[in-house]
């Protein structure tokens, strides 16, 4: 079955999905999978569990800023710093991937990827399979946060 929502709410919205599994199959033990295609939206810094709609989200967002470099920056070294990230992050800047990380620290160089003007970077953050357990029976219950969780920081040195 496929169910296509044709009207956007940039607000975003929700929905809610029931599955009857035949006789035998419970859980994630589905015959087929599902397919969900989500347009652009908002997603602050902070514990995806915390939003709704995320509690039991195992999977991978992207966080994106545009910045300006000034002439005068191209001849210093460039690096982002993100406070905290849970799990793994992949970096691209100008749509080439400037390292990934899977353990902190969270501090990419950037300088060979930086031009004159306009900038964009990309964090593309995964988290694990957590919050996907507290959806079937397992002896995973306590609290793993996951997202883009403290502060992300441009520095330019030299």
């Amino acid at each position: 079955m496929t169910v296509e929502v044709n009207k956007h709410n940039p607000d975003g919205g929700k929905v809610e999905i029931r599955i009857s599994n035949s006789i035998g199959r419970h859980g994630g033990a589905l015959i087929d999978k599902i397919c969900m295609e989500c347009g652009k939206g908002r997603l602050q810094a902070g514990d995806w569990a915390e939003c709704e709609g995320l509690a039991f989200y195992s999977g991978s967002a992207r966080y994106s800023k545009s910045f300006t470099l000034e002439r005068s920056h191209l001849n210093k070294r460039i690096f982002f710093e993100a406070e905290d990230i849970c799990s793994s992050v992949v970096l691209r800047i100008n749509g080439i991937e400037a390292g990934c990380r899977a353990a902190a620290p969270w501090i990419f160089e950037l300088t060979q990827y930086v031009r004159e003007g306009r900038n964009d970077l990309e964090l593309e953050i995964s988290n694990t399979l957590y919050n996907h357990y507290k959806t079937v029976p397992t002896r995973y219950r306590n609290h793993a946060p996951s997202g883009l969780l403290g502060q992300c920081i441009l520095k330019i040195w030299g």
